[in-house]
């Protein structure tokens, strides 16, 4: 009996190689123009002929950048819905679906190239995010950056808190002097009055 080849989904690692070896048909799939003009144009890519998706689409978007007479209203809004790529729903998608028609009924192809350029390097950022966080070490470094912010904030409620001064001087009732935090205390950043007349100054 033949053995069957068993399919899996890319694991991170996997995605991101072969994000960063496409060839040219995928490539000018990403950025939506025809393998022959991806070819006429000098895109960047590797000795062998493929791509790397980051350097290909900061290579359309110093091409194409955003129209000149694109408010910013207009921007904003762009990018407001570039950032919703992580969360596109039914209820979310018809907005954008009308948001492109509009783009592109005001500035042409340029504007909705524009808004698809910003929504990948978003869908960029959060995968990147997303395989930070995905590690072992990582998780550990999230979960005690938590931990502080937790503590810390239980500090304050308690009142177990001390300004102090860039200068290092602590504040101890009207005076500030030298000296170190309590052990149980944690530190508000300050400015004492000599360093705020000098400031001044």
């Amino acid at each position: 009996m033949a053995s069957e080849t068993k399919k899996h989904d890319l694991t991170p690692d996997e995605l991101i190689a072969a994000m960063e070896r496409l060839p040219q048909t995928a490539a000018a799939w990403v950025i939506d123009v025809s393998a022959r003009e991806l070819r006429d144009h000098p895109a960047p890519r590797d000795s062998d002929g493929r791509y790397d998706v980051r350097q290909l689409v900061a290579w359309q978007a110093r091409r194409l950048k955003r129209p000149d007479d694109m408010s910013d209203v207009d921007q904003e809004r762009m990018l407001t819905a570039a950032e919703s790529v992580g969360v596109l729903n039914d209820a979310t998608l018809p907005v954008l679906v009308e948001f492109v028609a509009s783009l592109t009924q005001r500035y042409g192809d340029a504007g909705k190239l524009a808004l698809f350029d910003a929504m990948f390097a978003e869908w960029l950022r959060q995968l990147d995010v997303a395989l930070e966080i995905d590690t072992p070490e990582a998780r550990r470094r999230h979960e005690a950056a938590e931990r502080a912010v937790l503590e810390r904030q239980q500090a304050v409620a308690e009142l177990r808190y001390t300004h102090k001064c860039r200068c290092g001087n602590i504040r101890r009732g009207s005076k500030w002097l030298k000296g170190k935090l309590p052990a149980d205390h944690v530190e508000l950043e300050s400015v004492c009055p000599s360093c705020e007349k000098r400031g001044r100054s």
